[in-house]
């Protein structure tokens, strides 16, 4: 059951909000909601992915967003990384959220 959706982030018009759960066919999905509202084109990825303190490397988040546009994505988790750290109930779910430059791909701010 997902219990905290809401606003994971929220900086320079880039708006990341949680809105649900699911299981996908590779393992857990989190549900976000994406909104670019500056005039630039931004890539929003995930890095330090963890779950119940164990770090997840397989975790993904990779979606571009175009300037005043918004996009429903996922923040996906591997079920093999889960059984492999003997995760059977995901409580809780650590993680930065990066706003990249997409045509540099320099990093242009980090969520704390």
């Amino acid at each position: 059951m997902f219990h905290d959706s809401g606003i994971l982030y929220d900086a320079d018009g880039i708006v990341v909000t949680a809105t649900g759960y699911e299981e996908g066919w590779t393992g857990p999905e989190i549900k976000l909601l994406l909104e670019n509202n500056s005039d630039k084109n931004v890539l929003v990825t995930s890095a330090s992915v963890s779950a119940n303190g164990y770090m997840m490397p397989y975790a993904s988040l990779y979606a571009e967003v175009a300037a005043g546009k918004k996009a429903n994505e996922t923040l996906s988790l591997m079920s093999s990384e889960l059984d492999q750290s003997g995760i059977e109930t995901l409580a809780e779910l650590q993680f930065y959220i990066q706003i990249q430059d997409p045509d540099t791909w320099e990093t242009v701010a980090t969520s704390e």
